[in-house]
């Protein structure tokens, strides 16, 4: 008996510490700063916004990764398109095709009026896989309860099950991964003040959530030009049927819910044209061949920009932005 009043005496104060922590993580913490970092809290916020009607007019949503964050302003968008649209941009850093496969059919659910994918040469390449930390974010955004049945297969690629299990774990699980939210937050909110070039930007911006202020050059933009070149490279080597399929089983779940799809070829930096146009060319051919099946649009700015209108090697400056949404905006029907 004295040794059992030992350990109770030792073990139950642990376990009331550990629940008041959790329980101060879960009920202060996470609702105050979420994950603690910006792109993640984005992923949970466009999971939330996705939940509610998106709007009394018909709505337009831009989904994609960072050259859709950085390269759509949904105001420019709306202003050069017929009257009617409500234009949202849900892209998010790192929404490659992988993690489209992620939160396509909860957009789907959500029934816009119409869907804009920003394509690019790497949308047929293999993707990277979906980190845990996004996984977990995903998770909290809702977005695997909106998955079909057998959505995700076990070659999915970029998904694989281990990131599906997190992805389909429980909400506590997935939020007490975030357990070092606030240190998290404090260590951002560092990284950004000095860091040149970078505006702070809200998560739950879908408007102009860009973030990007100033444009690189020289030879820093010469390496950014060089890892590119070799990314797609790289992504394409075993061929591009298999992404090409996931691609269309992605469109296919838009068109089928009798959503317009809408393909925008992204804008090419000039010295990045001859390595990524010969992708880009099979792109367009099935960008086509989708617009023409489930009565969508697709409009080519691969071209659009000369050098000028780049931050980088890919992600698009004020200049940029101005005329990519723009063009977008003029492609547009009524609504």
């Amino acid at each position: 008996m004295p040794a059992i009043s030992a350990f109770l005496f030792c073990f139950i104060p642990v376990v009331l510490g550990l629940g008041a922590a959790l329980g101060v993580h879960l009920k202060v913490l996470m609702p105050r700063f979420g994950t603690g970092n910006v792109d993640l809290n984005r992923m949970i916020e466009v999971g939330h916004r996705l939940d509610t009607p998106l709007s009394d007019k018909p709505s337009l949503v831009f989904i994609g990764d960072s050259v859709t964050v950085e390269g759509i302003d949904s105001t420019i968008v709306a202003k050069n398109s017929p009257a009617g649209w409500r234009v949202f941009n849900f892209g998010i850093n790192g929404c490659d095709r992988a993690e489209l496969d992620v939160i396509v059919p909860k957009v789907v659910k959500s029934q816009p009026k119409a869907i804009c994918i920003v394509l690019r040469p790497l949308s047929i390449a293999m993707p990277p896989d979906v980190e845990v930390d996004g996984a977990y974010a995903y998770n909290i955004g809702g977005f695997p309860q909106a998955w079909p049945s057998n959505w995700i297969a076990s070659d999915t690629p970029g998904v694989p099950p281990e990131i599906v299990a997190r992805l389909q774990s429980s909400n506590l699980k997935a939020q007490a991964h975030f357990r070092t939210s606030f240190q998290q937050m404090i260590n951002n909110k560092l990284r950004a003040k000095f860091r040149a070039g970078i505006k702070a930007s809200r998560s739950d911006d879908f408007d102009a959530p860009f973030n990007m202020t100033a444009s690189i050059s020289g030879d820093t933009l010469d390496k950014h030009i060089n890892t590119l070149a070799k990314e797609i490279r790289e992504g394409i080597k075993g061929g591009t049927e298999l992404h090409e399929r996931d691609l269309a089983r992605l469109i296919a779940l838009v068109g089928d819910a009798k959503i317009t799809p809408v393909f925008i070829s992204a804008p090419i930096h000039p010295r990045l044209r001859d390595e990524f146009v010969p992708t880009a060319k099979r792109l367009t051919a099935l960008a086509t061949e989708w617009a023409a099946k489930y009565h969508g649009i697709y409009a080519d700015a691969s071209l659009l920009l000369d050098d000028s209108g780049f931050a980088d090697g890919q992600h698009l400056n004020e200049k940029g932005r101005a005329a990519l949404s723009a063009f977008v905006g003029s492609k547009l029907p009524s609504p």
